[in-house]
């Protein structure tokens, strides 16, 4: 929770960690706009279970392809301009989407910001650990998490409200698209005031082969990634559709249920440290993934409205909890050389988990199986579980030579 201690090193933050914070803000908050709205406009304007599961393949789908070379160019050239790049895309992304009313216009916009999401996802974490010490880094990403999941509830709250109040372009919900995009174009400017993290590549070195076989800590925490992004993909991306077809709900009340899982999770992600320092890393995780898992099971059985927010803000509270600690342990277990490549082959194996379950996840819309699509889920986060206790539970806090190897 947020201690006298949290607050006070809040307020101390370095300037560089100040500017990712409200930069990373302008994102959520487009970010918060496009998850209430875009498959609703993609509906509106005529396309159904097929485009819409296409479009959000899109993003794991260039992660695939893009994620470790991405993080190969980032260690080569600068991370720092490799996620300006990124957040510049993105934001050029959110802006295209909306413009067009073509298949091939709306999957090129798509495109363009999934090309700037890879590369974020290649180098945010590995920048945070240099603007912050090692003894802050759960806590950096945790408040990271934090402060994106505050953002997208805002946004999700405008996302319901604002259609109502802007003219119609395109369809109801496009002038508030086209205003989260240009939103979101103000991050790129923030990010040119970042100190520039030093190229992991020094002069007259060598470069380092673009496909390298992963170190063992790597691959474990991969494999973990690819569970993790399997489990993402049957209800996430259609969250604001299963709501409306399943409960009959307007769109400012989509809206609003949507800022209300992201509080939960913003709860979740200011608990991180406190719930470490109370109970331990180890033991923190696997109670949560216990959580999460029986939360999506017990969503699978047709619960009635009331219980469907409450197990929805569970899962929510429990799975924001968990994240930061997967990130800042898998950052911490190897050494800063080598942290692009274990964002980047942790996207990778991700990004084959989330094309999976988003495909998947779209048959389950087309054919109104949205209990097993929750049912699915709750049982890839028991195999986190089981995972996670036989393969990453004894690496945790480990910092010998051999959990720090090339």
């Amino acid at each position: 929770m947020l201690t006298r201690e949290s607050l006070s090193r809040l307020l101390h933050l370095p300037r560089d960690m100040k500017i990712f914070l409200w930069t990373d803000a302008c994102f959520g908050l487009s970010i918060g706009i496009s998850n209430t709205l875009l498959n609703l406009h993609l509906n509106a304007l005529g396309y159904g279970a097929t485009m819409l599961s296409l479009v959000n393949d899109v993003v794991p789908m260039v992660a695939l392809i893009l994620s470790v070379p991405l993080g190969h160019l980032a260690d080569r050239y600068g991370r720092s301009k490799t996620l300006w790049l990124g957040t510049l895309l993105m934001a050029l992304g959110a802006v295209l989407v909306p413009l067009f009313l073509t298949r091939l216009g709306i999957l090129f916009g798509e495109v363009v910001f999934a090309v700037g999401q890879a590369m974020i996802m290649s180098t945010e974490f590995a920048v945070v650990a240099q603007y912050m010490p090692a003894n802050d880094r759960h806590f950096s990403i945790s408040l990271v998490y934090a402060n994106f999941t505050l953002m997208i509830g805002i946004g999700a709250l405008l996302g319901g409200f604002l259609p109502a109040h802007l003219p119609l372009f395109h369809t109801l919900y496009g002038s508030t698209l086209l205003l989260g995009g240009l939103i979101f174009l103000i991050a790129p400017v923030g990010r040119l005031f970042l100190t520039p993290v030093p190229s992991m590549h020094k002069q007259g070195e060598k470069p380092a082969a673009l496909f390298e076989r992963p170190n063992r800590q790597i691959l474990t925490f991969s494999i973990f990634s690819f569970i993790s992004g399997l489990a993402y993909g049957f209800v996430g991306p259609y969250l604001n559709l299963i709501i409306k077809n399943q409960f009959h709900m307007s769109v400012s009340l989509i809206g609003l249920l949507l800022a209300l899982n992201q509080c939960a999770l913003f709860i979740g992600s200011v608990s991180t440290s406190w719930l470490v320092e109370r109970f331990a890393l180890q033991r923190t995780i696997a109670f949560l993934l216990i959580i999460v898992s029986l939360s999506y099971a017990s969503l699978g059985f047709g619960a009635s409205f009331l219980l469907f927010i409450v197990l929805l803000l569970i899962q929510s509270m429990s799975s924001m909890a968990f994240f930061p600690l997967l990130d800042s342990t898998a950052i911490d277990v190897v050494r800063d050389a080598l942290r692009a490549k274990m964002q980047s082959y942790r996207a990778l194996f991700r990004g084959v988990g989330n094309v999976i379950s988003v495909y998947t996840g779209g048959l389950c819309l087309a054919h109104h199986a949205y209990g097993l699509a929750f049912l699915l889920t709750g049982f890839i986060y028991g195999g986190m579980l089981i995972y996670y206790l036989r393969f990453i539970r004894s690496q945790i806090g480990n910092t010998s030579s051999e959990t720090l190897g090339a």
